[in-house]
């Protein structure tokens, strides 16, 4: 009997073991975060991101990603005249980036009844680097006389001076359940969308592109810690 008690005794404290590593193993996972963004600017119409944070202690973490915004779903165009010729360019207003920096998160500040989500406030600081800093824009030249037409393909003008790094601050309220994060908050950064184009010529015409100004909106999110 006693042999019984214990060989029982040490299989309990075997499974205990066991569930205490797969716990462990399991909070060291979750150091990890996969999220996808989207954001509604005032100097583009959206902006969307992907990217993974490591949290190498639990309100602290550093993160990396990559973005475009710009004017999705639709193409602009930019019509001028130049000599006996009439110029109908794209308007420039797209970017692709790439970013990173600290991403800080408060302990749950409310739980749910059940216990199973927290909300909690969170904020990212950190840089953008454009992709390319100096990018290329589109355009046609068409002849500016009645009656014709011609249907040469798209050239390509590229720009110089681009800046090549940008600031952004991203403050939010997070709602946490399980493994699984939704956040709502506020973009603000300099970062200008024709800053690669602004020093296009074409045919000797330069381009005049909105004013800078700092960039503003509201940012959705999802992530998934692993």
């Amino acid at each position: 009997m006693n042999s019984i008690r214990i060989l029982m005794s040490m299989l309990l404290a075997m499974l205990a073991c066991v569930a205490a590593n797969a716990q462990a193993v399991d909070e060291l996972m979750r150091h990890w975060q996969g999220y996808i963004e989207t954001s509604f600017q005032n100097t583009m119409n959206l902006g969307f991101e992907v990217g993974i944070k490591y949290y190498p202690i639990r309100y602290v973490g550093i993160g990396a990603g990559v973005g475009i915004g710009g004017d999705i779903g639709e193409l602009g165009t930019i019509t001028f005249e130049a000599g006996d010729m009439m110029v109908i360019a794209d308007d420039g207003n797209g970017v692709a980036w790439f970013s990173t920096g600290l991403q800080l998160q408060s302990p749950a500040l409310w739980h749910s009844s059940d216990g199973d989500g927290g909300l909690s406030l969170k904020a990212d600081v950190g840089i953008r680097l454009p992709v390319p800093a100096n990018d290329k824009l589109g355009y046609r030249a068409i002849p500016n006389a009645a009656g014709t037409w011609d249907g040469s393909d798209w050239q390509y003008e590229r720009s110089h001076g681009g800046k090549s790094c940008f600031l952004y601050f991203k403050p939010s309220v997070a709602y946490d359940i399980h493994r699984c994060q939704i956040w709502l908050g506020y973009l603000w950064s300099n970062m200008d969308p024709y800053s690669g184009v602004r020093n296009v010529t074409i045919l000797g015409h330069h381009l005049d592109f909105p004013r800078k100004r700092p960039m503003n909106g509201l940012t959705i999110g999802f992530g998934y810690r692993f």
